[in-house]
């Protein structure tokens, strides 16, 4: 093939821009929980666009001989910074107000990432795009603005570079396919990595690049224009409509969107704006649909920051008002943008020299820059807030010398003592073993250690249950990791081991995948973890050992230390109030069906039970978020350390079984 790409029919285009209106709306309805459960793929359109774009201009200045990375530069500077600056701005004011220290100091993260273009990199490392905790990340949403950029910075070099090659089309080509097959690969092996970062995302651009390097050279008849046009709507509309987020993603399933994109922008490859257009890109070019493409950018930027701030004030979920309200505030504060900032700086009257473009970028990153490190520097900067409000929404899980221990335990062959600094205290033969929610109680066992001036062994891991025989994809790569734990425990002569777990979260749950038994892949997560709870108990039982399970505590429906210091903060911490919030002990009951009828059998096989229930709950019938001006949770499932001791009535007992009569008491 030739690599001759002079593209003479590239213009503007209506229909792109109605194309991006496609893209940004399902985003905005995505995140306000308005009807598009899968509109989160509208992102990898924009992808595909984006790549469309940049390159059909590259090509286009290579022909002419006017390529610049300077000047390339400077326009996307022109192009992203401006409105970009203005929103991060107002970000940063309203966190100020806003965000309590817990969530303001990574924020000040958040802000340095962002500026430095590496977010994506960032929140890769942090919980994850669909988890809970991403509501309260203002700036979130830059993660795919970190793409482009890097990408902005690598292909146009390497396009140029292998324009003089003859072998462009086949090398992007290349890298696209290769880009799309780690793809998937990585959505099952690692999920984070593979939403967040360029490698896996890189061939949702090319394929925008592809389609510039071959549009010219392909003329399709005028019906297969139209079916191509019809295809690529259906195929962007359907996982709009029809995937969560619990869909695997992006991997094979952000082929369908991105070949929409794809097909819709090349059903109109002569990029005519009139009647002679295929049936798609006419409805496209309708002016309310460019309306809202051109804004896209804007309306992207600023709808996350308002949603995020919406639900963080908040004492209660949202509204459909309330939801509605920052939908339309989002489309008006879009629009001003796009108007007053976005369009002005893109003009040719107001381009001033690169020199003052590149030092503006400059002086708008350093400032950025240094007010990250200031807010996380000052801890969240506390003194905003009262001490009452402060003592709800600040609050302590664990040490931090206590991270994830199996994987410690597997490496050393031997299990690790909970008071890791009073080694000198006897050590009683007793486990604490579990996923996250173990380690949430590690305040409450070094409490009763220091009492009975004893010691503990402790072995946990998030997201991985002690459940022998069963697998939790992918939290559980290695199917011998519970299983050494119990070699260890025979070892190490145990005598008792306390199983905590948040238990409801390992069967299937809302169409996630629950645990599998690799020897019979056909039964379903609950029949796996009945199997494997039950095979735990009795393996541990012939091994002599004495097994004590606590039934999970409530999760709550909210995030307890955000909204009880909303609740104080705004005047809603009466009496009459705060006990009549949160999960209902019936609905805490109802969540728990399943896993209750496997544990509720487990005295039968020599287990006893702990039910922390009765301690968390009120006379209102409602399970408890505070106690004595504190959250007694640091999200919505784990205890905070105020919590992990509020059960100490529930455990103490056992110390008087655990610790030996000789073992003196006295500090």
């Amino acid at each position: 093939m030739s690599d001759s790409y002079s593209n003479p029919k590239f213009r503007y285009r209506l229909d792109i821009d109605g194309l991006r209106a496609l893209a940004v709306l399902p985003v905005l309805l995505f995140h306000l929980d308005l009807g598009c459960p899968g509109g989160y793929v509208g992102v990898d359109v924009f992808f595909v666009i984006s790549g469309f774009l940049i390159t059909s201009i590259i090509l286009k200045e290579a022909e002419d001989g006017s390529f610049s990375m300077l000047k390339f530069w400077e326009r996307r500077i022109r192009r992203i910074v401006p409105a970009l600056a203005v929103v991060v701005l107002f970000t940063i004011a309203v966190a100020a107000c806003v965000l309590y220290p817990p969530q303001f100091r990574p924020f000040g993260k958040e802000l340095v990432a962002q500026s430095t273009m590496v977010s994506n990199f960032y929140f890769w490392l942090q919980d994850g795009y669909f988890a809970p905790l991403s509501e309260h990340q203002p700036l979130l949403h830059t993660w795919s603005l970190a793409v482009e950029e890097q990408f902005y910075f690598i292909f146009p070099l390497l396009l140029i570079f292998l324009l003089k090659t003859k072998k462009s089309f086949s090398v992007i080509l290349i890298i696209a396919v290769g880009s799309l097959l780690w793809s998937i690969h990585g959505v099952n092996a690692y999920p984070a990595a593979t939403f967040y970062l360029l490698p896996a995302r890189a061939w949702e651009l090319l394929l925008g690049s592809i389609l510039a390097m071959s549009i010219t050279r392909v003329t399709l008849p005028r019906g297969l224009r139209e079916i191509s046009g019809i295809l690529g709507l259906l195929l962007i509309l359907f996982p709009v409509f029809f995937y969560t987020s619990n869909t695997p993603f992006p991997g094979l399933a952000a082929l369908p969107p991105c070949l929409g994109a794809f097909l819709i922008i090349a059903s109109n490859v002569q990029g005519e704006n009139d009647q002679s257009s295929p049936l798609t890109s006419r409805l496209l070019s309708l002016p309310p649909i460019v309306w809202v493409g051109k804004i896209s950018y804007s309306l992207y930027l600023w709808h996350w920051p308002l949603i995020v701030f919406l639900k963080y004030a908040s004492i209660d979920e949202p509204s459909l008002q309330l939801r509605l309200g920052v939908m339309f505030l989002s489309i008006i504060l879009a629009w001003l943008s796009w108007r007053f900032v976005e369009a002005p700086f893109r003009k040719k009257t107001t381009q001033v020299s690169h020199k003052r473009a590149f030092k503006s970028f400059g002086y708008i990153t350093a400032l950025f820059i240094i007010l990250g490190v200031l807010i996380y520097k000052m801890d969240g900067i506390p003194s905003r807030f009262s001490a009452a409000t402060l003592a709800y929404a600040v609050t302590d899980s664990q040490k931090k010398d206590h991270e994830d221990t199996l994987p410690e335990i597997i490496k050393n062959k031997r299990l690790t003592l909970l008071l890791r600094d009073r080694d000198d205290l006897t050590p009683l033969p007793v486990l604490v073993w579990g996923d996250s929610h173990a380690r949430s109680t590690i305040p409450l066992f070094q409490s009763l250690c220091e009492e009975h001036q004893a010691n503990i062994y402790i072995a946990h891991q998030s997201g991985t249950p002690p459940i022998l025989g069963v697998i939790h994809p992918p939290n559980i790569p290695d199917l011998k990791l519970n299983q050494s734990i119990v070699e260890l425990i025979k070892k190490q002569r145990i005598q008792h081991v306390v199983l905590i777990a948040r238990w409801e979260h390992h069967p299937e749950k809302d169409n996630t995948p629950g645990l599998r038994d690799p020897s019979s892949p056909n039964k379903s997560g609950i029949e796996v973890f009945d199997h494997g709870l039950k095979l735990t108990v009795k393996t541990l039982h012939a091994a002599g050992v004495k097994v004590w399970i606590m039934k999970q505590v409530p999760s709550q429906k909210v995030y307890p230390p955000r909204f009880l210091a909303n609740a104080y903060r705004y005047g809603y911490s009466e009496n009459d109030y705060l006990p009549k919030i949160g999960l209902t002990v019936s609905e805490h009951l109802k969540c728990q069906e399943l896993t209750h009828r496997t544990i509720d059998a487990l005295p039968a096989l020599g287990a006893r039970i702990l039910d922390p229930l009765t301690l968390l709950t009120n006379d209102n019938g409602y399970c408890i978020m505070e106690a004595d001006g504190h959250s007694i949770y640091y999200d919505d499932n784990h205890l905070s350390k105020h919590g992990a001791l509020w059960l100490k009535p529930l455990f103490a007992p056992l110390f008087e079984q655990f610790a030996p009569p000789n073992v003196d008491k006295t500090q």
